[in-house]
């Protein structure tokens, strides 16, 4: 069988517990990453990447998801613990710009007249189209490009966000996500978790 997993029979590994888990487990991490300090994230996924190497039986692949919220230094430190991880497990990325909800409005298109007026209506308040410029929108709540509020404002109508996430062509989210992060996840699914379960990747 396969399954999504975080450490022993966890659904995920929340980051906000790595490191009471790390200290649990009796790792000790220290030093820094060639030489420089690390960057936000740094510590924690090399912390991950130790508590997974740690496991009975590894996970064939780790996907390592993680809101951006305009953070560059977060990619930063994830190559930075990647270059130094303490196993040989392939890993996903996926940061997304500026969060999550980013990946569900670009895979958004209006499916009928009130939707696209709808798209309209947020695209005329923020300045943009945000299904084609969802990395420039906010994470901060109650500002008016806030990636929740939009997306909520999008999903007002029509089908759910979830439906469309799941049928949306992967060349359109390919396209949509080259800024927002997801782009990236793709490139790195297709390669590293289609082979650890079996498929051929490309």
């Amino acid at each position: 069988a396969r399954v999504w997993c975080g450490l022993g029979d966890e659904p995920f590994l929340d980051s906000h517990q790595i490191p009471a888990l790390a200290t649990r487990a009796g790792l000790k991490i220290f030093g820094k990453f060639n030489g420089a300090s690390g960057a936000a994230d740094a510590r924690s996924v090399r912390r991950a990447l130790a508590l997974f190497a740690k496991e009975d039986e590894p996970p064939a692949v780790i996907v390592w998801l993680r809101d951006k919220d305009g953070d560059n230094n977060r990619a930063e430190g994830f190559l930075q613990a990647l270059a130094a991880r303490p196993c040989t497990t392939p890993v996903a990325l996926g940061l997304a710009q500026p969060e999550i909800e980013a990946w569900l409005i670009c895979a958004w298109t209006p499916d009928s007249p009130e939707e696209a007026a709808q798209l309209g209506s947020v695209r005329a308040d923020i300045g943009f189209d945000p299904t084609l410029r969802s990395h420039d929108l906010s994470s901060k709540s109650g500002n008016v490009r806030d990636a929740k509020n939009v997306l909520a404002r999008l999903a007002a109508i029509g089908s759910s966000t979830e439906a469309r996430w799941a049928s949306a062509p992967l060349p359109l989210l390919t396209v949509r996500g080259q800024l927002n992060g997801l782009a990236q996840l793709i490139a790195d699914a297709s390669l590293h978790v289609v082979a650890a379960v079996g498929g051929r990747s490309g």
